[in-house]
């Protein structure tokens, strides 16, 4: 009985290596599978040409794609270009020599300066990871809000009793000839957000009217809101200009309770003809450089023209590797002394 358990045991343990090395051996295999297919010329070409290719998108996803979502998606965009980027510069050369040279092609970098393809490589790498994130950087900043502004239409020599039908009609930007911020009635309200309790974003809230001398007897036509600074009045000339705000759910809602609260104690809401939910929220700033966003797209673009540059430089690079660029330059150094001796 002892005898006959023993055995199934050993058995046991028996099946179970041997499910662990099938398990180790497809997993050997899938990795062998993945090295052969990223060494040949075409799926060279392919990741070098996608990472290229997500770059490009990038300013697209700024002109085109909602303000609330363009820093996620550039940031998804980076992460692929990256990705791409790195399989491209970790695949090896599997193409014959001779082959490299059958059709034209401009000069590698590493054909031009005395360092060697590895160094090149890692030198367009790196520089390509640097000032693509630094792009990246610039255009959350403020540079992708200069870029969606640039193709959004705008409205010119209005008055700011307009602006409600400006919002409706899907206006982004207005430079008034009148209006005025009542600062004095300010209000304030904190949104917290993410793991720490202390990390919060604070919002000012004003009434903007048609002209400062009926603010006690006319009703207000938009809040102006400023969110992390002082609220501020921006002239544009003798009057107001600014940006219509769209807000997520959660701030609509936090500033909605904070309107709702200044219309009973300015006593808006006993007047009649007072639609709280009609009223725009505008932030006061100058369209043409909103909250000095015209500077980071300056660095924005020179980034990216410099990313792009080295992407093309690395694909070209990498495309045209040949088999003794990945001799180890101690053979390289031996062959050359023996020859010299010779």
């Amino acid at each position: 009985m002892i005898a006959s358990l023993s055995r199934q045991l050993q058995g046991a343990r028996l099946d179970s290596r041997t499910r662990r090395s099938l398990q180790r051996d497809s997993h050997a295999g899938f990795d062998d599978r993945l090295v052969t297919l990223t060494q040949r010329p075409m799926t060279r070409h392919a990741l070098g040409a996608s990472a290229v290719g997500f770059w490009l998108l990038i300013p697209l996803s700024c002109m085109l794609v909602d303000r609330r979502f363009q820093v996620s998606l550039m940031l998804i965009l980076w992460s692929m270009m990256a990705f791409c980027l790195i399989l491209c510069g970790s695949a090896k050369c599997s193409s014959p020599e001779h082959m490299q040279g059958e059709r034209k092609r401009p000069p590698r970098l590493s054909e031009v300066w005395p360092g060697t393809y590895q160094e090149t490589k890692m030198l367009l790498f790196l520089l390509g990871i640097c000032s693509s994130l630094a792009c990246v950087i610039s255009l959350t900043k403020g540079g992708a809000l200069m870029l969606s502004l640039l193709r959004s239409p705008s409205q010119d020599g209005c008055s700011v009793a307009e602006l409600k039908g400006f919002f409706s009609r899907g206006l982004s930007a207005f430079r008034c000839e009148d209006g005025n911020l009542d600062s004095k009635h300010e209000g304030t309200v904190l949104l917290r957000h993410g793991w720490s309790y202390d990390a919060a974003q604070v919002y000012r809230m004003a009434p903007v009217y048609l002209r400062a001398a009926s603010q006690a007897t006319s009703l207000p036509v938009a809040w102006a809101v400023a969110k992390d600074g002082p609220l501020a009045s921006s002239s544009c000339g003798s009057g107001l200009c600014g940006l219509f705000l769209r807000p997520s759910a959660d701030e609509a809602a936090l500033l909605g309770k904070l309107a709702k609260e200044m219309s009973h104690t300015l006593g808006f809401s006993k007047q009649d003809g007072f639609h709280l939910q009609s009223m725009p929220l505008v932030a006061l700033t100058d369209p043409s450089d909103p909250f000095g966003s015209k500077r980071m797209l300056s660095w924005a673009v020179l980034f990216y023209f410099l990313a792009l540059l080295t992407l093309l430089a690395f694909q070209l690079e990498v495309s045209y590797a040949k088999n003794n660029d990945y001799e180890p330059l101690a053979t390289k150094s031996l062959d050359t002394d023996t020859e010299g001796h010779g």
